[in-house]
């Protein structure tokens, strides 16, 4: 298995066979090239560096505003009500 440094594609990459697989370590390692340690450690380290908590409003207008660029539509055709709620 590889060691040393992660790079940011392998750390992606992690996210996402976390995702497909949950905490089938065994499964990401022989996927990724890494030991199942190695995988489990790297991926509870790397989700302290995200936000928890309530949304701060720059946020859901950051969300809001590439959603809209995504779907291609105009700010009057999403209807936030529901989005509103949830901050």
């Amino acid at each position: 298995y590889t060691k040393g440094p992660w790079s940011d594609h392998e750390v992606e990459k992690l996210f996402q066979l976390v995702e497909l697989h949950g905490n089938q370590w065994s499964t990401i390692q022989d996927m990724l090239g890494r030991s199942a340690v190695d995988c489990r450690w790297k991926f509870q380290d790397a989700q302290k560096s995200y936000e928890t908590g309530p949304w701060s409003s720059e946020s859901v207008k950051l969300l809001l505003k590439s959603v809209r660029q995504l779907l291609q539509i105009s700010k009057q055709e999403m209807d936030v009500r529901e989005i509103n709620e949830w901050t």
